[in-house]
């Protein structure tokens, strides 16, 4: 592959030498500061698959600039070929014949690997065969997002003349996901799992209070020494590790960088102590709104259209891809950053071993090139890798608080005033709704959300799934109308604006918002 990933050191005010190129942070593939072997390998294996996706020589460049990430994209020459304007097949009959065998093909071999015990020039040529594995998968997750956002924009296009309200004023600026969302969305999965692990702890009989106050009281680290005390727990134990062992592939940081739920089961036990903690909803209320709201919006559409429209045939296509779009994109993603770090993970232990790192984690901090070497054993001596690694261990700090430059050496866009009390963003998942802010990083934040508050986050995504029942709508900088997190946030009935850059610098938890969903605005109510 062809494709550049280049390493800057923070701290530097200079730009990168060729800033004439447009250099574009990209908000919508991270939430923070990205790890040197992430930007090498999940980094160039989506700059492969974007290029791959749109029939294009491999010419898209990215480089890691203060501990962020930014493009280059290649872009299609008018009159060339594209996953995104040729005549294709629906995406009902594409997922059939061509990307669900695909994905069957070839993810469970890779999954397969064995990692544990290998030497480092065994886990090194992993590490290279994974180049060749990885951008093929998220390629194919890159033309399910092209092919499914081409099929919502053209069902929008298609029928927002009909989407009038009564007095003839338009609901939205594009028809809302809402009407786009299916009878059973997968996202709800992990959610209603979650609820039946709160259920078990309720129908432990005599041993409910016990259970549901050792659970309340535990972490990760002594859940299993506390609750195999009791018959109960050891029950309770027992469907943990189901949920885990089906669920525990997610991850709560954008494209996948950070620790799975299998590695650090800390999120998955947050919000499940959250659960436990609100009366207020079984997962079957919330669906049931949704579904009444959709139906209901569904109902106006048809009473508008002539007659023989074929709007049932063009709904329930846009359903499949609306569901595509919202699920399948990231669970690719999550299952490719999944299997790539456990072959990082036992390098991490390897290097340990070998005493050329003080510690599993460190390995994140070296390069793809850096590491290769080092597991063949062609590494400098010790002392300089610890020194390294140290240097960049300090980048994250600064660069976590350090708000990127959209594009670099030009002006970006205009970011929020703080003084102003409506601030305009992207229209996400409808809805109105007023209430205290949370600004929150990850997952783990917001599910320590209280009943009521507005998450506000650089980016959610769709593996933010079990935690957007718990709060009464978000807020993100990053983010567009058919992003993973804003077709989620509609399966939960949770009103969304998305594209608000300084979003997290302008507002402040328990500062008090009003986001409405439809129109894409937030009004400060204590400005």
């Amino acid at each position: 592959m062809n494709h550049e990933a280049g390493w800057d050191a923070l701290g530097s005010p200079e730009l990168p030498p060729d800033v004439g190129t447009p250099w574009v942070y990209d908000a919508n593939c991270q939430s923070g500061p990205v790890p040197p072997l992430y930007a090498d390998t999940l980094g160039r294996w989506g700059l492969a698959a974007h290029d791959a996706a749109r029939d294009l020589p491999p010419t898209s460049r990215g480089r890691r600039w203060n501990g962020h990430w930014y493009v280059a994209r290649a872009v299609a020459p008018v009159d060339a070929p594209s996953a995104a304007i040729r005549p294709a097949r629906p995406v009902d009959e594409r997922w059939q014949a061509e990307w669900a065998p695909a994905l069957a093909k070839w993810l469970p071999p890779w999954a397969a690997w064995a990692v544990v015990g290998r030497t480092g020039p065994e886990l090194a040529q992993l590490l290279q065969q994974a180049d060749d594995e990885g951008p093929r998968l998220l390629g194919v997750a890159e033309e399910i997002r092209l092919a499914a956002t081409a099929t919502l924009g053209a069902f929008h296009e298609q029928y927002q003349p009909w989407l009038t309200g009564p007095r003839g004023t338009s609901l939205a600026p594009f028809p809302s996901p809402l009407l786009t969302v299916g009878e059973k969305p997968a996202n709800h999965e992990t959610t209603r799992a979650l609820w039946q692990l709160k259920e078990a702890v309720e129908a432990a009989g005599q041993d409910t209070a016990w259970l549901r106050e050792a659970i309340l009281d535990a972490s990760p680290g002594n859940l299993y020494d506390t609750r195999a005390a009791n018959p109960a727990g050891t029950v309770w134990l027992g469907q943990w590790d189901r949920f885990l062992d089906h669920h525990g592939r997610r991850c709560d940081e954008a494209g996948g960088m950070g620790p799975s739920w299998i590695e650090d089961p800390s999120v998955p036990l947050r919000l499940l102590q959250a659960y436990l903690d609100d009366t207020r909803w079984p997962p079957s209320d919330h669906w049931d709104g949704v579904q009444a709201a959709r139906d209901a919006e569904e109902a106006a559409v048809m009473g508008r259209l002539p007659p023989g429209t074929p709007f049932l045939l063009d709904v329930a296509r846009a359903r499949q891809a609306h569901e595509l779009a919202s699920h399948r994109v990231d669970d690719i993603v999550q299952q490719v950053s999944y299997r790539l770090r456990r072959i990082v993970a036992a390098a991490g232990d390897w290097l340990v071993g070998a005493g050329l790192l003080a510690q599993r984690g460190d390995v994140l901090f070296l390069t793809r090139a850096e590491c290769l070497a080092a597991l063949e054993s062609r590494a400098a001596a010790p002392a300089p890798l610890h020194s390294l690694v140290r240097q960049r261990q300090a980048e994250p700090g600064p660069a976590g608080s350090w708000m990127p430059p959209p594009v670099l050496g030009h002006e970006g866009a205009a970011t929020p005033d703080p003084a102003d009390a409506w601030w305009q963003g992207t229209a996400g998942a409808p809805g109105r709704v007023r209430g205290p802010v949370r600004v929150v990083h990850t997952l783990r934040d917001a599910a320590a959300a209280r009943p009521g508050e507005i998450v506000v986050a650089r980016l959610v995504t769709s593996q933010w799934a079990p935690g957007l029942p718990l709060v009464a709508g978000f807020v993100a900088e990053g983010g567009e109308p058919y992003a993973p997190g804003v077709l989620t946030a509609a399966e939960f009935g949770v009103p969304a604006v998305v594209g608000m850059a300084g979003a997290t610098r302008h507002l402040h938890s328990g500062d008090w918002i009003e986001v409405d969903g439809r129109s894409g605005t937030v009004r400060r109510l204590d400005a």
